[in-house]
């Protein structure tokens, strides 16, 4: 997936720059999914990623965090066919 950019909550002089790929079950209609609903995708994990505060982006376990809640989000407002059983976090940069 390309990258999203987000001002976290409160700091807008501050951006999130994420990238993630999932694994997911099956993997082609999965895939097919991703694809067709990805603009739905984009705009529920800028609207998720916006809501965060500078603290929550600085956790140490905020990767992990993040993965919970995309994968969460895949599964239950995104995904019908498929599920995605696992979310990477490939990049996580805040500036």
């Amino acid at each position: 997936m390309d990258p999203i950019r987000a001002n976290p909550a409160g700091a807008l002089n501050r951006q999130l720059e994420l990238q993630v790929a999932f694994r997911l079950c099956p993997p082609k209609d999965g895939l097919e999914e991703i694809k067709r609903k990805r603009i739905e995708l984009k705009h529920h994990l800028l609207e998720m990623l916006s809501a965060k505060s500078e603290e929550e982006l600085k956790d140490p376990l905020r990767i992990e965090i993040v993965q919970q809640e995309i994968k969460y989000l895949i599964n239950n407002r995104i995904l019908k066919k498929g599920k995605a059983v696992e979310v990477f976090v490939t990049s996580f940069e805040l500036r």
